[in-house]
């Protein structure tokens, strides 16, 4: 699909279509990095052999192709432009970066929220303790009378 040019008759109604089709691509490429965050890391430390934090914008973009084969040439250069450093060194560490600091911010949520249940869970835990034990203690006075052998 080309892009829309000035003059066209259905610009406005080619120009959302590739709006919208942007939008998926760019969503399931999101959706792939937040999945393979690790693999990623050591797709580019392997690459990175001297830990710079940089990689050839050729072997940025066959990571980017590799993740979201809908990926086109355009948008994979307008990714590598926002991390290009020069020199033909593309930053994958700002690239990973963002979904890293998501990731890190879920798991203190987690966190968080497990510690605020804890009270409940410790308080809930003991009353079930008692509850059992009150049972356990009957039944023992239940079962505590005349025991008789069976021949």
């Amino acid at each position: 699909m080309c892009p829309p040019v000035k003059g066209d008759s259905d610009f406005l109604i080619r120009s959302r279509r590739l709006n919208c089709d942007t939008e998926i691509v760019e969503n399931h490429l999101q959706a792939k990095v937040q999945l393979l965050l690790d693999d990623l890391w050591t797709c580019f430390h392997e690459l990175d052999q001297f830990n710079t934090g940089f990689v050839s914008k050729e072997e940025f973009k066959d990571i980017l192709t590799d993740l979201c084969v809908a990926l086109n040439d355009q948008a994979c250069e307008m990714i590598t432009s926002k991390f290009d450093h020069g020199q033909n060194r593309i930053s994958y560490v700002e690239f990973l970066q963002p979904f890293e600091d998501r990731r890190k911010s879920f798991k203190l949520d987690n966190l968080k929220n497990q510690k605020q249940l804890q009270p409940e869970l410790a308080a809930y835990s003991e009353s079930m303790h008692k509850g059992l034990s009150t049972i356990t203690v009957k039944l023992r006075r239940k079962l505590a009378g005349n025991w008789k052998t069976l021949d």
